[in-house]
């Protein structure tokens, strides 16, 4: 599939394929699902981000009110963001997506995926961000 040219999409995000049948009901007319990148790992940790963002999602449903919060949409971002940080898949790109995930669906810790799912922590931002202020 060739990249169609989008004014305010990333080019990765720009090839979203229409999933009517298998992405949950939104108020969006053409869901979004995840962009296979072509590597098993990442389309993995593509996979596993949005299942904790989507529960961060559900948990957190009476404060998104109407917000219509796209979990493919973060989980693609934060995986990218993840690749860019540490230039590739590697050993600290594997490290910082199992502690991403711990702190993400961490019952300890709901205030950590509330900010994120709210908006008040931005994907980009989980890349860098220390472990100790994921768990604060």
């Amino acid at each position: 599939p060739r990249d169609e040219p989008a004014s305010e999409v990333k080019p990765s995000v720009a090839k979203l394929e229409d999933a009517s049948a298998s992405a949950p009901s939104s108020s969006r007319s053409t869901p979004v699902v995840l962009v296979k990148t072509g590597d098993s790992v990442r389309d993995s940790v593509r996979a596993k981000l949005r299942e904790a963002f989507e529960k961060g999602i559900e948990a957190n449903a009476k404060l998104l009110r109407e917000l219509d919060i796209d979990s493919a949409t973060l989980s693609m971002e934060c995986e990218e963001a993840m690749l860019a940080r540490f230039g590739g898949v590697n050993k600290e790109y594997q490290v910082r997506f199992r502690s991403l995930m711990f702190n993400l669906k961490d019952p300890k810790n709901p205030e950590f995926i509330r900010a994120v799912v709210l908006g008040q922590l931005h994907v980009h931002d989980l890349a860098g961000m220390d472990v100790k202020e994921m768990a604060s």
